[in-house]
């Protein structure tokens, strides 16, 4: 029996209708198995009445992946704030070992969601995100500034930094490049807010009221500066545009 060949169009698109559906299965496994393995420890610390640092020591090596895992998870559904989940790393593990747990998960999670989004787009985004959030994309349109643009907004404490790596997934930036850019700009967030924990834990309190207080002080400033500057690059992108639209009107009209 002879095989029939698709025309190439066609057998174009089957490949990518095969990779699509590829890609999605490996999305709902990693999302399974991250619910399994952060999930369910969760609940049987709970259960059993353990606290989950306790929990955490009883598994061995395994207490590893967990966090790790925590963290993946964390950048993936968007919407859960990381510095809580980055001072519960340096609570049980130290600032050092929570550092490098968290950047592992940081990466995991970004890779996973940058992958996806460019591979579904912006009808992905208008599924998760509302059109302000969406918005923050004409930050980026320059790019002059765009690594800049990534850099404060990843360094800066509170801006939604995961928002912003499903919206990394649009723009024409070269992955290893982003990871690097985002993942430098977090150390000092990072750090800091695991050496609170890490405090926390040996129950020094003074200490990680002193060093959030110093955190939110350097913060405040440079928070002001860059709205500042982000306000200016708002309003040169709006009148990039109206200049475009009347270029566009005048071409037309001569046309």
């Amino acid at each position: 029996m002879t095989s029939v060949k698709l025309p190439p169009d066609k057998e174009e698109q089957r490949k990518k209708r095969l990779l699509g559906i590829f890609v999605l299965a490996f999305i709902i496994l990693t999302l399974i198995g991250l619910t399994i393995l952060v999930g369910g420890p969760l609940l049987e610390a709970v259960r059993r009445g353990y606290s989950f640092r306790m929990w955490l020591r009883q598994r061995g090596f395994l207490k590893y992946p967990i966090m790790v895992g925590i963290v993946a998870l964390q950048v993936v559904i968007a919407f859960i704030p990381g510095e809580p989940i980055e001072f519960a790393a340096g609570y049980m593990f130290g600032a050092p070992m929570g550092s490098l747990l968290c950047i592992i998960g940081f990466t995991l999670g970004s890779l996973l969601v940058v992958v996806v989004v460019r591979k579904f787009g912006m009808k992905l985004l208008r599924l998760i995100f509302s059109d302000r959030d969406i918005d923050h994309l004409q930050l980026f349109r320059n790019p002059k500034t765009r690594d800049f643009t990534i850099f404060m907004l990843f360094l800066i404490p509170g801006t939604p930094k995961d928002v912003l790596t499903y919206l990394a997934g649009i723009l024409p930036l070269h992955l290893g490049k982003f990871l690097l850019i985002s993942g430098v700009a977090r150390l000092p967030s990072l750090l800091t807010s695991t050496l609170a924990g890490t405090w926390a834990g040996q129950d020094r309190m003074t200490m990680t009221l002193v060093i959030y207080a110093a955190t939110v002080a350097l913060t405040v400033p440079v928070v002001l500066i860059y709205r500042k500057w982000e306000k200016r690059q708002r309003a040169d992108a709006a009148q990039a545009d109206t200049a475009a639209k009347i270029k566009d009107a005048n071409d037309v009209q001569a046309g």
